[in-house]
């Protein structure tokens, strides 16, 4: 749900996004393990 919110930000730009969806996806596995 981070993901989709950082996506609705424009102001962060491409490689913001790329950024943070990268950033989740690291916590979102640290979750499930």
């Amino acid at each position: 749900m981070r993901a989709g919110s950082a996506t609705v930000r424009p102001t962060e730009g491409a490689g913001g996004t790329l950024g943070s969806l990268g950033g989740f996806s690291v916590t979102n596995n640290t979750q499930l393990a």
